[in-house]
């Protein structure tokens, strides 16, 4: 007791206002099965106090570039339906995409955009694990290739959207894969060398798909064979409202 009074009152009284803001904080965010937040200086523990007792089942991290592969393995829950941790691509790896995979089997969306270090490793783990996936973007991730592509593809057959904009390691084996799926409605593949070859595949696939809505192939080494493919593809697509084909060669199209 005698130690107690020597504390000094400012002292004191700082510790007992920043309890009184965490507890306050905890109480703010409830039972809510939904977290959406965007700050990047937010770290692995605060994400774990943020988290303590809470069943959740969307989690939008996106810009959260503090965060590690630990803080998203304490996320990694078998209720999680919703992720996204896009733009924290400075620290995080493939160990944070295989503890999704391993422990979120009922997972709609995932996004993973500009997560530079995640490989073909953790996108064939979440093929394998997360069979009933919707929604996939996997934007701005350099180093997936035609292998983890053509494994999702296999994976997830139920795919809606689909992007995959500026993954530079892609090819028309890639692309061949995608255009099976028949469930899509949203495909984005801007960015990569698809070339006519790819582009007339696509075309192709939209007789099986009448889904598509919307195909986005903005600077993709399209040709006037390819863009012609498409135009005419597109003509008689009942649902296709939105064809992107800006630097390509339009031809006169």
């Amino acid at each position: 007791m005698l130690q107690l009074l020597l504390v000094a009152p400012s002292v004191f009284s700082f510790v007992v206002s920043r309890s009184a803001r965490m507890a306050s904080s905890r109480s703010a965010l409830g039972t809510s099965p939904t977290l959406d937040v965007s700050d990047p200086l937010l770290t692995d523990e605060a994400l774990q106090t943020m988290i303590e007792g809470r069943v959740l089942t969307s989690v939008n991290l996106s810009g959260c570039r503090g965060l590690t592969d630990e803080g998203i393995k304490t996320i990694a829950t078998s209720s999680l339906v919703d992720l996204s941790v896009a733009m924290c691509g400075q620290r995080l790896t493939d160990e944070s995409v295989l503890a999704v995979a391993a422990n979120c089997p009922s997972l709609k969306r995932l996004v993973i955009a500009d997560c530079k270090f995640i490989t073909d490793r953790g996108l064939t783990a979440i093929a394998a694990g997360c069979g009933s996936l919707t929604e996939l973007d996997c934007s701005r991730c350099p180093k997936l290739t035609d292998a983890s592509v053509k494994a999702v593809v296999a994976g997830c057959p139920s795919l809606t959207k689909l992007n995959l904009r500026n993954c530079k390691l892609l090819s028309d084996e890639a692309v061949t894969a995608v255009a099976s799926l028949t469930e899509l409605h949203t495909l984005e593949l801007s960015g990569n060398d698809i070339g006519d070859e790819g582009a007339t595949e696509l075309a192709e696939s939209l007789a099986e798909n009448e889904e598509m809505g919307t195909l986005r192939l903005a600077n993709a080494g399209i040709g006037s064979g390819g863009v012609a493919h498409l135009s005419r593809a597109m003509k008689v697509h009942r649902k296709m409202h939105t064809l992107e084909l800006s630097g390509n060669d339009l031809g006169d199209e």
